[in-house]
């Protein structure tokens, strides 16, 4: 099984529609008929989608050990000593 993920026009920031217009060479999206369209489309495989969520998964694990360790290192600093 496959997921689509559609960009249109108004999708896009307005700078980012008047740099897509320019790029088109176009004054206006009906033009181009993105005004109904999508300007990109991407395809993506579910047993890829299920890949990238085990890493992300694992990932935000790994980062959550890692504040753990470092907060646990950050208690166990000595107080440094003022002998003034």
């Amino acid at each position: 099984m496959t997921e689509t993920l559609e960009i249109m026009f108004d999708d896009l920031t307005e700078d980012a529609k008047k740099r897509f217009l320019a790029f088109m060479r176009i004054d206006n999206p009906s033009k181009g008929n993105y005004d109904i369209f999508p300007i990109a489309t991407f395809d993506i495989e579910e047993d890829v989608l299920k890949e990238n969520a085990k890493e992300t998964k694992a990932s935000r694990r790994k980062e959550k050990q890692l504040l753990k360790l470092m907060k646990e290192k950050e208690r166990k600093k000595p107080e440094a000593v003022n002998f003034t």
